[in-house]
């Protein structure tokens, strides 16, 4: 079915895919494979299209809108064309300014010559001293668009310079925050040192403090691998409890944990064990069916939105 509602399938294509094959496995991962990567295609092309599918703005156009686009150009081929122009320009007369250029291709497209042939001498030579006496003023005003779109393109540069580094400078103090305030409870745990801790931070009555002195180590200083939800505070505005906190430190740590010798050396991975990891066909099937459960809610979402737009 097409987002229109309408078959596309064609009996040829059918006969195509139900050929029987000897490798039911790989068939069966080639058809979750493509259920997958057709239902993230289907998205795109709803939010691309959205305009021209039913309750979008061009689904059903007014007779006004018919005839006034009548003419309108179905392809960009006279920009391209421009483009073209442009680029020979450019080649054929690297210094020339930009005013210059612009002269040339208008020139070529609105083909003035064929007008001022058919003007009488004293008309012609009239319209030609006007442009004289203009050209100067004409110069001007375009130094002048020219300067003011290089101080707005200054400015935007500015904005974006100034935003970087105060955004550089709050995760610098956040990591200064972070640092200082691990060393108040014995620095940098680890698995082997994690229940002693807990028991020690406990009886003192500053365990969560502690917890998320770590979780927000982790976080911002060692951006440990692991869930977003492991390094949060709270979730959908309910704090977490503090249980559940020593479970998401103690998940973190298992996940980044170093080698078990004194000196944390990198352990190399053994290339033969990864040849040796076997894939469970029906663990593949339920992450597929979640992965199109997910889509088929972001194609509902998406025609939510634009119902909502279209009624507003």
């Amino acid at each position: 079915m097409d987002v229109f509602g309408n078959s596309i399938v064609s009996a040829d294509w059918l006969e195509l895919v139900n050929i029987d094959s000897v490798d039911t496995v790989m068939d069966t991962l080639t058809q979750l494979a493509l259920e997958v990567l057709f239902n993230g295609k289907l998205i795109v092309l709803e939010r691309q299209c959205k305009d021209q599918l039913p309750l979008g703005k061009y689904h059903e156009i007014s007779d006004v809108l018919c005839k006034s686009s009548k003419h309108v150009p179905t392809t960009n081929i006279v920009s391209e064309r421009d483009m073209a122009i442009l680029d020979l320009i450019l080649k054929l007369k690297p210094a020339a300014s930009i005013l210059s250029v612009e002269a040339i291709v208008l020139w070529l497209n609105n083909k003035p010559s064929k007008w001022l042939d058919s003007l009488t001498d004293e008309m012609k030579n009239k319209v030609l001293d006007e442009a004289r006496e203009n050209a100067d003023s004409i110069y001007a005003k375009f130094k002048e668009r020219e300067q003011a779109v290089k101080d707005k393109k200054m400015e935007v540069w500015k904005q974006k310079r100034d935003e970087k580094m105060k955004k550089e400078e709050k995760a610098r103090k956040a990591k200064v925050a972070a640092s200082n305030k691990i060393c108040e409870f014995g620095g940098v745990w680890t698995l082997k040192s994690f229940k002693r801790n807990v028991k020690k931070y406990s009886v003192a009555g500053k365990l969560k403090a502690a917890v998320l002195a770590q979780l927000k180590f982790h976080d911002v200083v060692l951006k440990s691998n692991g869930r977003r939800e492991l390094f949060c505070v709270t979730k959908k505005g309910k704090a977490y409890t503090l249980s559940e906190l020593e479970s998401h430190l103690k998940e973190v740590l298992e996940m980044n944990q170093m080698n078990e010798s004194d000196e944390y050396e990198n352990v190399a991975e053994d290339a033969d064990a990864i040849n040796e990891i076997q894939y469970n066909i029906d663990d593949i099937k339920d992450t597929v069916e979640k992965q199109k459960i997910d889509l088929q809610k972001k194609r509902d979402d998406a025609k939510r939105k634009l119902s909502n737009t279209t009624t507003k």
